[in-house]
């Protein structure tokens, strides 16, 4: 391994540098918006009597902090810069507020803004997977945020747990700690972990044993793209993209130093948690801190506590940004460290379980500018640098496996809005580059990938029609770094060319009532561990072996969706499929080496369709009924068999009470029973069948989890919260309960299915300050 406290700083040097470039050239140029002197005065009343709303937040374009109203509804935004800017007005329990006003060079703009009664939340603003921030009604995809209420309400110790009740997502773990989201069956490097709109760096897509290296805490908002996105984040986005954006380096000067502390405790778990976060401006410069930690035991169930399924994990991150007029530019540094414990398997594995420790650091430096090269506007640079050390240490301290990575990137690109028949649109390209190395004890495998991108992406706009299409081209270049041989094929430099393309679009039916469609085609090349693993992976209790001559993945799926967004009904009804040529999966071999299954790479042809539906009614006062379903059928089409790791249909029901200050809900989780499971592999001549988990012995081989049926399931919970405002601040108190019966249930999707059963009765109770 080429893991060393000198490389380590080198590699930190190396970052700087990568994110010194992304804001060289691109740094504003004009004085900060805060030596301005308008200011925008309001008041916020009801429509209906005119009373005061407190505890609005107030957002002015140009303006980084957002302003909470007083006890009589006022609020003063000073420091605004000039010109026309957008105001937008947002109050739980009502419509949001959104008005242009002229702003002039000095000043003051006074405003009386009221405010309808509405149960239902208008789509928040998303800025995954498109050009511009739009609202979930506008988007041309499927998509999802989370955030404000909905988020403290489903936050959960890791983003998979957080996004379990969203349509088309389930949950992969072994224990707690790595869960990774699934989305329409898709899993792994299928689907890809962004972070502020960047990817994480970590091993986590590579094993169902690896967590995901993001703290979810501090999150403001998490987004979910259901579908292919290759055309903005590259070909591992075949499968859709999970955005926890938190905007660590700032872009706007706020008023006022401005952040939250976040305090949770789970009874399930042993575990209590907390986050804060402050930003302070700094004449023209704005710097902001963060940190978090998070300490859990082992995981009760109805059945007994999971033996080494605890968490520990604590990060902290940095920034400072220089804002102006015409853009910002800003570099950030960001720690995360976990320690976790994987259960015991005592038949096929550690009968004491693995402990895994993880460190990643990562630096980024990101600035825009105004521009006026030919018709783009303004122009992006981001760049940055991660490094990610890996170890799954055994009971008795000795390192099993051992994974070190480091990534490179840098991303310029270019964006216009109304130019020639286009709407919007923008170029760009990026260069990536990682180190990979793994060291089992055995074999080591050694790495070198490069990665030169090229995309474009335009949006036309006529009437009620919209349309959006791109180009995007990946050469990569994988290349090893020492002599391996895998399955009697020497491992060489492979180059692979990834082509995406995506039509999209939207038509308005009805002013609340919008048709979408899309066509996408993707490509994902191999990773390094799919090409040259070769040994055991204990922590998994698997033997894996790579395949140096994998082909390169090529997927075309369609979605049609139908979307309603009314004050009081808000709905989406999707369908999708997607055919795969030459899909990747690691096959169980039905060999073993030892007590482990062997699993090797291969090809095969594959295709995905299913559904997905939402709905949020609200038949009168605060009174809400909602719920969503999804499903998806997989199969491996070339053998005419299920592929395996398949979620079954499942959903959620809920009816919620929602007042400005208050709500209480209560739902239901639920599944059908899955069998559509793989057949079993035919077992070597001569050797012991199979037998059941729970009666294992020398003559006799247990029974994989993906060839298992999985049990339907219905769990109930239920959640009460509170808001109150005090001195400008905002106070907001949660208490959830999960698995209110205690039922004792499996998810299909676990890899520890057969050992245990999932949590059983928890409470849940947080408490959050925004200031």
């Amino acid at each position: 391994m080429r893991s060393s406290r000198s490389t380590h700083n080198r590699s930190v040097l190396a970052g700087l540098a990568v994110a010194g470039l992304a804001i060289v050239g691109v740094l504003p140029t004009r004085a900060v918006a805060q030596t301005t002197t308008a200011r925008i005065l309001g008041t916020v009343l009801t429509a209906e009597a005119g009373s005061p709303v407190s505890g609005a937040t107030v957002s002015v374009e140009g303006v980084g902090a957002d302003i909470v109203t007083d006890p009589n509804g006022r609020f003063v935004v000073a420091g605004v810069p000039a010109g026309g800017r957008s105001i937008e007005v947002r109050r739980l329990g009502y419509e949001v507020f959104r008005q242009t006003v002229e702003v002039p060079q000095s000043g003051d703009v006074d405003l009386v803004i009221r405010l309808e009664v509405s149960a239902i939340l208008v789509d928040p603003i998303v800025v995954t997977a498109t050009l511009d921030p739009r609202t979930g009604a506008e988007a041309l995809r499927p998509v999802q945020a989370l955030g404000g209420r909905d988020l403290e309400r489903s936050r959960g110790p890791t983003i998979a747990e957080t996004l379990a009740g969203e349509p088309g997502v389930a949950v992969a773990s072994m224990g707690p700690a790595p869960a990774r989201p699934v989305i329409r069956g898709f899993a792994g490097d299928r689907i890809l972990m962004l972070e502020d709109g960047q990817g994480i760096g970590d091993v986590s897509s590579t094993s169902a044993d690896h967590a995901v290296a993001v703290e979810g805490s501090s999150a403001e908002q998490i987004e979910v793209i259901r579908g292919p996105a290759a055309l903005f984040y590259g070909s591992n986005a075949l499968g859709g993209v999970v955005n926890v954006v938190r905007d660590e380096i700032p872009r706007f000067a706020p008023v006022g130093p401005s952040g939250a502390i976040l305090v949770q405790g789970q009874s399930v778990y042993r575990g209590v948690s907390g986050s804060g976060k402050l930003e302070v401006p700094l004449g023209r410069f704005v710097a902001r801190g963060e940190a978090n930690g998070r300490n859990a035991g082992d995981m009760r169930t109805p059945e007994g506590d999971l033996f080494n399924s605890d968490l520990r994990t604590w990060s902290a991150a940095a920034a400072i940004s220089h804002v102006a007029e015409d853009g910002f530019g800003g570099v950030g540094v960001r720690v995360y460290d976990s320690n976790y414990g994987i259960a015991p398997d005592s038949v096929s594995g550690h009968p004491l379980g693995v402990d895994i420790d993880l460190n990643r650091l990562s630096v980024r430096g990101s600035g825009e500018r105004e521009t006026s090269f030919g018709p783009f506007e303004h122009l992006e640079v981001e760049g940055g640098h991660t490094t990610y050390d890996h170890r799954e240490i055994e009971a008795s301290g000795a390192v099993a496996t051992e994974f070190d990575r480091a990534t490179y990137y840098l991303e310029v690109e270019a964006h216009h809005e109304e130019a020639g028949p286009f709407a919007s649109g923008g170029v760009g390209v990026r260069a990536d580059l990682e180190n990979y190395s793994s060291d089992n004890g055995r074999d080591e495998v050694d790495s070198r990938a490069t990665t030169l991108s090229a995309f474009g992406v335009e949006e036309w706009r006529a009437g009620r029609f919209a349309i959006q299409g791109g180009l995007r081209l990946d050469r990569r270049v994988v290349d090893p770094q020492i002599p391996i041989t895998v399955r009697g094929v020497e491992a060489r430099r492979r180059t692979f060319t990834a082509l995406a393309a995506s039509l999209a679009g939207l038509y308005e039916v009805a002013p609340d009532i919008r048709l979408g469609a899309s066509v996408a085609r993707s490509t994902r090349t191999p990773s390094a561990e799919q090409l040259f693993s070769l040994g055991p992976h204990l922590a998994t209790y698997t033997f894996e072996v790579g395949n140096p001559e994998l082909d390169v993945e090529t997927g075309l799926g369609a979605d049609l969706f139908l979307r309603v967004s009314r004050p009081r009904l808000r709905a989406e009804l999707v369908g999708f499929t997607s055919t795969i040529q030459d899909f990747i999966y690691a096959e169980n071999t039905g060999e073993q080496r030892g007590s482990l299954f062997v699993y090797r790479f291969t090809n095969t042809e594959a295709r995905y369709s299913g559904a997905e539906a939402s709905v949020e009614w609200n038949p009168a006062g605060g009174l809400i009924l909602g719920g969503n379903a999804s499903s998806v059928r997989a199969t491996d089409t070339e053998a005419d068999e299920p592929l395996p790791w398949i979620p079954p249909l499942q959903g959620r029901a809920f009816a919620r009470f929602e007042r400005p200050s208050w709500f209480a809900d209560a739902s239901m989780r639920w599944a059908t029973r899955q069998d559509r499971v793989p057949p079993r592999p035919d077992l070597p001549a001569n050797s012991p069948d199979y037998c059941d988990r729970t009666s294992p012995g020398e003559l006799c081989r247990v029974v994989p989890g993906e060839f298992l049926p999985t049990d339907g399931y219905a769990v109930l919970g239920g959640s009460v919260g509170y808001r109150w405002w005090n001195g400008g601040a905002e106070h907001s108190l949660t208490l959830r309960l999960d698995n209110i019966t205690n039922t004792t249930y499996r998810n299909h999707l676990s890899r520890l299915k057969e050992l245990a059963a999932e949590p059983g009765f928890g409470v849940s109770l947080s408490y959050r300050w925004t200031f």
